[in-house]
């Protein structure tokens, strides 16, 4: 794939240096760079990857995408010198996500992805959605805070979201691997980092909200509007999935443009749990069209 379709949609601020590169692979690890890779450099918390950007020259990239053209004197003294492409964007992390989706082919639009965001609950919630996906005699893939499953066997995870370059990547096994559906746990510091930036999720839902990760996100605020972001990527068929107990949750139902179902214990959701005893979690759940009993014994 060329730097100039791989970096379409992109918002680009300029560009020097050669176009049609063929590129052959996306680092946003210097020390990962082979030939005729495209390097993005992204600011983390710690380290920025701008630092490293001559790093990943001397290693073989062909191009180069970043955020501050004015720190990067080598890069464009090259780009000028028709040795590499230089692409300045405004959002690294953006380009990044948008880039590697391209790169794998977009693999969320080949499966029914199912994203899960929420304070509590996530883990258990995607762990018992897999369960019943594959109970329906369907195959699915997870992503999520304790392992990586993509039909290549268990990994163990670095991060409850992959980075959006290693999302796209893990999204691509589960295609190739006939997987049906994946669900993933969306953390609030994923979508603060676009980590799923270029994905499309079949159905989005909300388990719940409570006082966390303060320390990143600053306000409750901030936090509250970061795991809102997961609706933003809900395909146009795509569903809302929203528990309706909770108060910061209950204002979705009315304010969402998509397919919304509401869940809780509480009167007034569409799918709601009655007679829940606390022998293993036996319930009823009444929904608009029917009753069902379910049994989910802990032993």
């Amino acid at each position: 794939m060329t730097d100039s379709k791989l970096t379409e949609g992109l918002r680009i601020t300029s560009r020097l240096g050669p176009v049609n590169k063929e590129i052959k692979g996306i680092a946003y690890d210097s020390r990962l760079v082979k030939k005729d890779f495209i390097f993005v450099a992204v600011r983390g918390l710690s380290v920025d990857g701008h630092d490293y950007i001559e790093d990943a020259i001397s290693r073989g990239a062909s191009a180069v995408v970043a955020e501050h053209a004015v720190e990067l004197k080598r890069a464009r003294q090259l780009a000028a010198q028709d040795e590499i492409a230089f692409i300045e964007v405004p959002d690294a992390r953006e380009a990044l996500a948008l880039m590697s989706a391209s790169f794998y082919g977009h693999p969320s639009k080949s499966l029914s992805l199912i994203g899960i965001t929420g304070t509590n609950g996530k883990t258990t919630t995607s762990y018992i959605t897999k369960s019943i996906i594959e109970a329906g005699g369907k195959t699915s893939g997870l992503l999520g805070t304790i392992c990586y499953m993509t039909g290549n066997g268990i990994t163990n995870a670095f991060n409850t979201t992959p980075e959006s370059m290693d999302l796209q990547r893990y999204l691509r096994d589960m295609v190739n691997n006939k997987m049906e559906y994946a669900v993933i746990e969306v953390s609030s510091h994923a979508l603060s980092l676009r980590r799923v930036e270029g994905c499309s999720f079949r159905t989005a839902a909300f388990t719940n909200f409570t006082q966390d990760h303060l320390d990143f996100h600053g306000t409750m605020d901030a936090y509250y509007k970061a795991k809102s972001m997961l609706f933003h990527y809900l395909s146009k068929d795509g569903s809302a999935v929203l528990n309706t107990d909770d108060p910061m949750i209950r204002p979705l139902a009315r304010t969402l443009d998509c397919n919304v179902i509401t869940y809780g214990i509480e009167k007034g959701a569409m799918i709601s749990a009655e007679n829940i005893r606390e022998t293993g979690v036996r319930s009823r759940e009444s929904g608009v069209r029917s009753r069902e009993k379910s049994k989910l014994p802990m032993n």
